[in-house]
């Protein structure tokens, strides 16, 4: 269970958060894992989720600084709906995204981008993702997706690989994200070692959870602000975690889904 807390400042709060480290040299890592979040989860704001990231031995291992290369999966809500965030983070640079990095737009659509699986403008994958308040299939054309129609308050199984790139500044390394059993993002041209970065680096840290930051009760009105004296706290709930060092599982496929 991952809790979030509400504030008035915009800083991030809590940080519940449950790591697993992986072996020195892996290179290629799946995670699997089930989510849940509460009834009445506020729209609004951002809390991480899930990360694999990287760690030098002796160095502090929640230290944002020297986790690197890594990917945050998170959920955000903003007045364009929500958003399936995705963070790159290479071995170059403080930031969470790095922008050297190829098709790491970090904010990404649940409908119309995950049907164009390669992030070219052209559709090439067909998902079956079911809208939580109806159980209908969200077409591609279906606008901004609402947190209650992707999440709702069902069990979700969530999927993401990773694999380094052969050498250092090699766009071939690869990231992957599957929803229910179904591929919605695929990056195949990931520098995650920069051309300056150490051939060395490897996978070493899974992480569920995350600090966050909300303020206001909802995204449409930006008067509802929380205040401290109410102590929100909101919970999201994982389930079933599995980990495979070496790649992919035998019955997940990277392919597009054929229409």
């Amino acid at each position: 269970m991952a809790y979030r807390g509400g504030r008035e400042a915009g800083a991030y709060w809590t940080d519940s958060i449950l790591g697993k480290t992986l072996p020195q040299g892996t290179k290629k890592v799946f995670v699997r894992f089930w989510i849940k979040f509460q009834p009445n989860w506020t729209e609004q704001g951002y809390s991480k989720l899930f990360r694999i990231q990287g760690w030098e031995e002796g160095t502090n291992s929640w230290n944002s600084t020297s986790l690197r290369p890594g990917i945050i999966w998170g959920f955000v809500q903003t007045t364009y709906g929500s958003r399936n965030q995705l963070s790159y983070r290479s071995t170059d640079g403080d930031s969470f995204t790095n922008p050297t990095l190829p098709n790491t737009r970090e904010q990404f659509d649940w409908a119309t981008d995950s049907y164009r699986l390669d992030r070219d403008g052209v559709i090439n994958n067909y998902p079956e993702l079911i809208n939580q308040t109806n159980a209908q299939v969200i077409q591609e054309d279906h606008g901004l997706v609402d947190h209650k129609e992707i999440m709702g308050t069902a069990w979700h199984k969530m999927e993401f690989y990773v694999e380094m790139n052969s050498e250092p500044g090699a766009t071939d390394g690869v990231f992957a994200q599957w929803l229910d059993g179904q591929i919605i993002h695929r990056n195949l041209v990931v520098p995650w070692i920069q051309a300056d970065g150490d051939a060395e680096s490897d996978w070493r840290l899974v992480k569920l959870g995350g600090n966050d930051s909300f303020t206001l009760k909802s995204v449409e009105d930006d008067q509802a602000q929380i205040l401290n004296s109410e102590e929100i706290m909101e919970w999201c709930a994982f389930d079933d975690v599995e980990i495979y060092i070496g790649g992919l599982p035998n019955d997940v496929s990277m392919e597009a889904i054929p229409q």
